[in-house]
């Protein structure tokens, strides 16, 4: 059954390109800030999400209590063009809205919240802040990887947002309970987890152990609490295909959203923990059949930027081809003097490579190889 969105905006352009935009996934009825048309229609037509735009925060905050008298049960999405940490926090505290984007807001994100996602009414869990200070400086001078993990995870949860519906707070948190979880572990452990090791299996039985004791005692002191996190992070170390740990059935759409999101966060990390540039693990995971979600590993790949189109590495003369860009100038020996041959980001013809092969000698050792930037070939959904 087609989920109904309603549309309040007093922006008549925006309202006609979410409708045309979202009418094939869903039914779409628009509002103004009025709200006469989502009153009266929603009688007959109840909305599944509501979705309030706007400029300025503070010329809606009256409509947003309202929307929630009426509609509270419902998910309600802000989207405006800016909003001061202040107004953040009474929106959130006051439950005036589930979700906030903040525009640019692109064409994926937007479908991506009505196809799923996080949903911050049914999924949140408060952590203090404070915690996630101390876990951060309790680790960060000890086991310095606790910090670098953290902070590259928080930053690309932030970038993926533009591309799909995340809840980023309740994704900091819940990333923050985990590696809480790690850091219970042994100093070795924790190394081998953040960093991705090759020891990285037996590591993760040893944290599934600890998880479950920690899912355990939380029931145990409170029955009724949402077991959702624990579950995330359960899972954050499968597949998408269903291989890796735990050993059941769970796979693909079944598992957590935000277990399929950190799986794609925390394997891009360790990858850049081994020293690969950007370009070369996008390049890695996009060879990764069936371990991801193709729409999580997207917003990543197009959350990296241009970073994400190429790698460097290195060639030896007689390996070079045509097509390949310098990474680095290239230079001459004439009379003892460097001159300047190849300019760095110029690409290689049949030409320079046959000048080079020729004339190796007095260009560079035979046995040096050249730095090559390498584009990183994508089909058209954007994969290797």
């Amino acid at each position: 059954m087609n989920k109904n969105l309603f549309v309040v905006s007093d922006n008549i352009h925006i309202s006609a390109s979410i409708v045309k935009l979202c009418s094939p996934v869903c039914n779409v009825v628009t509002s103004t800030m009025d709200l006469v048309n989502l009153l009266i229609l929603s009688s007959n037509t109840p909305p599944s999400i509501i979705i309030i735009e706007c400029n300025n925060y503070s010329d809606v905050r009256n409509v947003l209590k309202k929307i929630k008298e009426k509609f509270n049960d419902i998910e309600r999405v802000l989207i405006t063009s800016y909003l001061e940490d202040e107004f953040r926090r009474e929106v959130n505290d006051n439950g005036l809205a589930n979700k906030i984007i903040v525009k640019p807001c692109s064409k994926a994100s937007l479908l991506s919240l009505l196809k799923g996602g996080t949903s911050h009414a049914n999924t949140s869990v408060t952590i203090s802040k404070q915690l996630i200070a101390g876990i951060i400086e309790g680790y960060g001078t000890k086991i310095p990887v606790v910090f670098r993990a953290f902070n590259r995870i928080c930053t690309n949860i932030d970038l993926i947002e533009r591309y799909i519906h995340i809840d980023t707070y309740f994704a900091k948190d819940v990333l923050a309970y985990y590696i809480l979880a790690i850091t219970n572990l042994s100093s070795e452990l924790i190394q081998d987890i953040l960093c991705g090791s090759n020891n990285k299996k037996e590591s993760y039985i040893l944290l599934y152990e600890q998880l479950l004791k920690i899912k355990e005692v939380t029931l145990l002191s409170d029955p009724n609490c949402n077991p959702l996190p624990l579950k995330i992070m359960m899972y954050t170390n499968k597949r998408y295909n269903g291989k890796g740990f735990p050993k059941d059935d769970v796979a693909g759409d079944s598992l957590p959203y935000l277990s399929r999101v950190f799986k794609v966060l925390f394997d891009f990390h360790f990858l850049i923990e081994k020293g690969k540039s950007i370009g070369e693990a996008v390049f890695v995971l996009s060879k990764r059949t069936g371990w991801y979600d193709d729409d999580i590993l997207q917003s990543l790949i197009s959350s990296q930027g241009e970073e994400a189109t190429f790698y460097l590495r290195e060639v030896f003369p007689l390996g070079l081809q045509s097509e390949m860009i310098m990474a680095q100038d290239l230079y001459i020996t004439v009379k003892g003097k460097n001159l300047l041959l190849i300019k760095k980001g110029k690409i290689l013809s049949d030409k320079n490579i046959n000048y080079i092969h020729m004339h190796a000698q007095s260009i560079l050792d035979v046995t040096e190889p050249i730095l090559i930037k390498e584009s990183i070939c994508l089909g058209e959904d954007g994969y290797a």
